[in-house]
């Protein structure tokens, strides 16, 4: 098994994470939470922006959507991570 070199992005999120104390079982959640936001839209986090967030909370939201975990912290998160600089027009 190869191990994968960790991204610059999860790198960040990770030192973010430690920096406010969040505990290892919350980090793992927003660790997971993150990545299927990610495969949701077949790309890398770093790709995804705003309007990715929107579409993902709108999906939580119908009735029909995604039904496992807790809707507001992965909301919460995908907004967290989602920043400006990555192709938002706000």
């Amino acid at each position: 098994m190869t191990i994968q070199p960790i991204t610059a992005l999860r790198q960040r999120m990770i030192e973010d994470m430690t920096i406010r104390r969040f505990k290892e079982r919350t980090q793992d959640f927003y660790q997971r939470a993150v990545a299927e936001y990610a495969q949701h839209f077949r790309t890398s986090p770093a790709k995804l922006d705003y309007e990715h967030v929107r579409q993902y909370q709108l999906i939580w939201s119908n009735p029909g959507g995604i039904q496992a975990g807790p809707r507001r912290g992965r909301s919460y998160l995908c907004i967290r991570t989602a920043s400006p600089s990555r192709g938002s027009t706000r």
